[in-house]
């Protein structure tokens, strides 16, 4: 059964434990808009899967990612309550601006176009911003970095997508492999080439409208971006949409084996202060890399670098100046893969 435990530390450490059966009359509607439950024998409640959790700045509020479901639950950590579950939706991949790689043939070729599926975007990591700029203070301090006067807080994720495999269970499968309705894929023959989209691995618990083996859409996983969501109703604002993979190619760093797969699999994510401005930093696991965007205005992010961590970076964490033993802004990265940590500090602060 998938829950969430807050645990008090000034209390003893006393736990308390919420689930997520209070939702399940909801599950219709919910699924309507883009939430899983899935699997042999799932049930609303024992189908949950929360993975990683932002805390607002005032430590009153909660959010936490449900990757395997598509979606976003909100806590409230005052009364102890789950007070929301946002489902995510789909990203069309046949939309300007969303176009993907799905092949990994011929290896080494990166072609980004428009294919009939969707991304489902699955988050991992998630940060919260709810400090922007009082555009009415004209002071130059720190202080000018206060609480949103919209009080909306920004949800940052990172749209890794996951699948689920156990004994008795795969959802995993090549569009190669499925039957796809003729009316919907007049041109199925050519989707399921190697070269084209036939070694896409998408999921078999959607698209299946008619229950009937035929395939109506086609879902991958994850949505290869990060997104910013409105905190307190679940509205995508903003979408990176192919510009990751599109900057993470032109940097060299882009891995082409991994394209019929999840691309670059946007992972951990932070945000913190640098300067006066407000920035987001990307974990992306399978080019070895951190993306960073300036996002001062939270709708609106504007990419700055790309810097080259270990293999397959799992972990970032900010350090803010103030608390740095060094009075200076740090970026610290953990890889998986080969053990490394890094630490990467801007030039000026």
């Amino acid at each position: 059964m998938g829950t969430i435990s807050i645990i008090s530390v000034k209390e003893n450490y006393q736990v308390t434990t919420l689930d997520f059966a209070a939702f399940a009359s909801m599950e219709a509607g919910l699924k309507n808009r883009g939430f899983r439950i899935f699997g042999p024998g799932a049930s609303f409640a024992r189908d949950i899967e929360p993975e990683f959790i932002a805390i607002s700045s005032d430590s009153k509020t909660a959010w936490v990612t449900l990757q395997e479901n598509n979606g976003i639950a909100k806590v409230n950590l005052v009364h102890k309550v789950i007070t929301d579950i946002f489902p995510l939706g789909f990203k069309n991949y046949n939309m300007a601006g969303n176009a993907i790689d799905p092949t990994d043939r011929p290896l080494g070729t990166i072609t980004f176009n428009q294919w009939p599926v969707y991304g489902v975007y699955m988050p991992d990591g998630i940060a919260v911003l709810d400090k922007v700029k009082d555009d009415d203070d004209d002071d130059d301090e720190d202080e000018d970095i206060v609480l949103n006067k919209g009080k909306i807080p920004y949800l940052f994720t990172a749209n890794e997508g996951d699948a689920r495999e156990y004994t008795g269970f795969a959802e995993e499968a090549r569009v190669s492999s499925l039957n796809l309705n003729p009316a919907i894929f007049p041109n199925a023959a050519f989707l399921k080439l190697n070269e084209n989209m036939g070694r896409l691995n998408i999921t078999k618990t959607l698209g299946d409208t008619g229950n009937d083996n035929i395939f109506d859409a086609l879902y991958s996983f994850g949505a290869r971006s990060f997104s910013v969501w409105n905190g307190n109703s679940g509205q995508l604002l903003f979408d990176t949409k192919n510009e990751l993979e599109q900057r993470v190619v032109n940097a060299g760093y882009y891995d082409d084996d991994r394209s019929d797969s999840k691309g670059v699999e946007p992972e951990g994510i932070t945000v913190g202060t640098v300067g006066k401005s407000n920035l987001v930093f990307v974990g992306l696991e399978r080019s070895d890399a951190v993306a960073i965007y300036d996002v001062t205005n939270p709708v609106a992010p504007r990419f700055l670098q790309i810097l080259a961590t270990g293999d397959a970076p799992e972990g970032v964490l900010f350090i803010p100046a103030k608390k740095s033993p060094n009075k200076r802004s740090l970026l610290v990265v953990s890889s998986e893969n080969d053990g490394q940590v890094k630490v990467y500090m801007p030039e000026r602060d």
